[in-house]
């Protein structure tokens, strides 16, 4: 017989991801290259300020793009009329209380697109064991009153099957009067879910079933 357990756990998140990124146009890709590139060197002199050190910012992405123009008629050919470059980073923050002051540095130095925050609990080895045997116990409960009901002592656990665990990801709130863009992280319920596989023992015939 087989039965899924589910367990859970709350906590409050210790670390965030932010994913930012410089889109900047011009007339030539240099010029263009150079543009953004100033923009970045800005961009971790103001992180510095609040404490980001540099291993804590990773360039996820960094991409030049022609643009094109038609200049006179629809079956005219497009001609290139400059160019567009696209520079991503993630800053990782391991202070929640400073997230708001790095989300204002990275606005202030030239950062143009935040496309999302990724909040996370790290050390996460005591609250796994706590969930996994919460989701274990689960189990056991669930396939006790079947047992129960099909008149039948359990036999042993055949199959242990780890479903995974899921996080579910709270919201930037949004820009208010206040100068620091304020964050909310509060609590995250951290779930997971196993799958026991068990044998029954029939209680007439004593024995174990395939």
């Amino acid at each position: 017989m087989t039965v899924t357990g589910s367990g859970a756990a709350k906590g409050r998140p210790n670390q965030v991801e932010i994913n930012a990124a410089v889109i900047t146009t011009g007339k030539s890709a240099k010029a263009t290259v150079d543009a953004i590139s100033r923009t970045m060197t800005q961009v971790l002199a103001h992180l510095s300020k609040v404490g980001i050190k540099d291993d804590s910012i990773v360039t996820m992405h960094f991409d030049v793009s022609p643009r094109f123009q038609k200049l006179n008629g629809r079956n005219d050919a497009p001609v290139i009329s400059g160019y567009q470059v696209n520079s991503r980073l993630t800053v990782t923050v391991t202070e929640i209380e400073n997230v708001g002051n790095v989300l204002d540095q990275l606005t202030t130095a030239g950062i143009n697109q935040i496309s999302g925050l990724r909040f996370l609990l790290t050390a996460q080895e005591s609250r796994t064991k706590q969930i996994l045997s919460a989701a274990m116990a689960h189990a056991r409960f669930k396939t006790e009153i079947v047992a129960e009901a099909a008149h039948a002592n359990l036999g042993l656990v055949l199959k242990v099957e780890e479903r995974g665990t899921s996080v579910p990801q709270p919201r930037l709130m949004a820009f208010s009067e206040r100068n620091t863009v304020p964050i909310v992280p509060g609590e995250q319920t951290v779930r997971a879910s196993v799958s026991v596989t068990s044998a029954l023992v029939d209680i007439t015939a004593g024995n174990v079933p395939n």
